[in-house]
């Protein structure tokens, strides 16, 4: 490295050197990254988990509320969906279908 007008900033950077060069703090550096990258996917995977089973809830009791019941069929339906978008796009129709057969016919064709 260049001679660094800044002493903090020079120090800073031998001691980075230091610690590269040392195959232990290294190795124990990058597992603790890979825990906190893993931490974050499993946050975001329930975070993403909790929003699906939130619309699922919706479509369930708009059905409930316009059509006073939910066939079993549909709710298994509902459970093999995955995606945030499609689920959302099933909410719409719960709420516009003209009876319970058109949405059951909707919810079939996906």
């Amino acid at each position: 490295m260049e001679q660094c007008a800044n002493p903090n900033i020079h120090k800073a950077f031998r001691a980075l050197q230091a610690l590269s060069a040392d195959e232990e703090p290294r190795q124990l550096a990058e597992m603790r990254e890979r825990a906190l990258s893993d931490e974050v996917s499993e946050l975001n995977g329930a975070r993403l988990e909790g929003e699906r089973k939130g619309i699922r809830r919706l479509i369930v009791e708009t059905l409930k509320l316009r059509f006073h019941i939910v066939p079993d069929k549909i709710g298994e339906k509902l459970k093999s969906v995955e995606d945030t978008d499609v689920l959302g796009s099933i909410h719409g129709q719960s709420v516009t279908a003209e009876s319970l057969e058109a949405f059951e016919k909707y919810i079939s064709s996906l």
